[in-house]
């Protein structure tokens, strides 16, 4: 059941693309395919036509970099459907789950085909939206729907701050699924730049290498764990290399440092799925942090602010229903903007443990145990304690072996009280194939068997 295209839903990106650059490379998958704009858009009119069965106004996608799903997506949007993308490795129960709550009907990959015919480049608008679910990881996740304009808005301000321009290419590296990865597609096709994918059998490293083959991305998205992967390497960036935007988590100073001595052009950038990806972006850091890593300024269009001690948003970006009735959407994020106009996101306001009647802040245990020699991510989470009620534990990467806990909280001592240093510090579990960041509700489960191991 497609719907008819609205007056007021924003013209297609992807078929202005192919009317400006049409032998331009769109997008090269992790198998290695490359489709051009002008192709990409014949196969995206072919496989809309051949949604006029769907009976449903949501439509779900299992997506996994692929340009079958870069096909699907957009064809589902000019339809009017609403799209909810879903990772590759979310478990049949859950999918069916929200599949079954929202809704929807699953398109299966084959509904993506290509074609020769040639197809009308103007007026072709998206009057779909995306549904994008929060990752969960301090909460129960929830759907976070965008309407096309919202996404544009957000690639608009973030291609303009960083010149993005046809011929460049940006390094697909983030999933889908996420807000990360998806807002790589819409910068891509408003200023034509190529969606480079590292290959599905290639390391990271071994493909952003100088030496290594296939093209070179001028920009790469990334989570600091993948850039500690980088660094890990030992190679030197591409020539080609503009930025390394680093998101999704807190970047620790040590790593920022060994990236800044290492030559990696990284910037630092504050976002969320509610903001359709980021809202502030940092220049190339050239020299280490002296106090704190900040996320740079606000992107253009952007208005942040501080409400009752919570950082608050007011964009066009901003996902339908989320904003008051003066278009700002407070956060649960704790932060401050600096004398130079940047903002420095301190921690989360709704992480509180209460511990023997006292209230613990993670994020004051997390910058303890960070500014430890060597230490290059903390996560603390809380376990169930039968005399406090809750006691904190860590999840830490950087030091191999971890020191005993004696050792740990005479170091912590200086800076924490005796009841904010962590019971237990454990090594952060590697990342799953296709996951951007921890899970705090994953680490936490985890640190309870530990514990009942125990």
């Amino acid at each position: 059941m497609s719907h008819p295209p609205s007056l007021q839903a924003p013209l297609c990106p992807w078929a202005l693309a192919a009317e400006r650059y049409p032998d331009g490379t769109a997008v090269q998958d992790p198998g290695g395919r490359i489709m051009t704009w002008a192709a990409l858009h014949r196969a995206i009119e072919a496989t809309r036509a051949g949604l006029v069965d769907v009976s449903a106004e949501t439509v779900a996608l299992v997506v996994d970099n692929r340009i079958e799903d870069i096909i699907l997506l957009v064809s589902a949007l000019r339809g009017g459907f609403d799209v909810a993308l879903f990772g590759p490795r979310t478990p049949d129960i859950d999918l069916a789950r929200s599949i079954e709550a929202l809704d929807a009907v699953l398109l299966d990959r084959t509904r993506a085909v290509e074609s020769d015919v040639p197809v009308p480049l103007s007026d072709i608008r998206l009057s779909g939206h995306t549904l994008i679910s929060t990752s969960g990881s301090t909460d129960a996740a929830r759907w976070i729907r965008h309407p096309a304009s919202a996404h544009l808005a957000s690639a608009e301000a973030a291609t303009q701050r960083l010149n993005l321009s046809e011929g460049d290419g940006w390094g697909w590296c983030l999933p889908m699924h996420h807000v990360g990865g998806l807002s790589i597609l819409w910068r891509c096709a408003i200023r034509g730049a190529c969606a480079i994918s590292p290959p599905s059998d290639t390391p990271l490293p071994e493909w952003i290498a100088p030496d290594g083959q296939g093209p070179k991305p001028t920009h790469v998205s990334m989570v600091p764990t993948q850039l500690r992967d980088l660094l890990d390497g030992g190679q030197s960036p591409p020539s080609v290399l503009r930025s390394v935007i680093v998101g999704g988590a807190h970047i620790s100073c040590d790593l920022l440092e060994r990236a800044i001595q290492a030559g990696w052009p990284v910037r630092t950038t504050y976002g969320m799925t509610e903001t359709a990806s980021m809202v502030t972006l940092s220049d190339v850091w050239t020299v280490p942090p002296t106090e704190h890593v900040h996320a740079g300024t606000p992107l253009t269009g952007v208005e942040m602010k501080v409400d009752d001690g919570r950082m608050a948003i007011r964009s066009r970006a901003l996902g339908s229903g989320l904003a008051d009735s003066e278009g700002w959407f407070r956060t649960f994020d704790r932060g401050f903007q600096d004398e130079s106009g940047r903002w420095v996101v301190t921690g989360r306001a709704d992480r509180v443990i209460i511990s023997g009647g006292e209230n613990l802040d993670p994020d004051r245990i997390e910058r303890a145990v960070r500014s430890l020699p060597g230490v290059e991510e903390c996560i603390v989470v809380s376990v169930p304690h039968d005399r406090y009620g809750q006691r904190p534990v860590a999840f830490v990467s950087g030091l191999a072996p971890i020191p005993g806990r004696d050792d740990l909280a005479a170091a912590l001592s200086r800076t924490l009280v005796s009841f904010e240093i962590p019971d237990a510090f454990h090594p952060m579990p590697p990342l799953e194939p296709g996951q951007a960041k921890w899970s705090r509700s994953g680490l936490e489960a985890l640190a309870r068997s530990e514990e009942e191991g125990r």
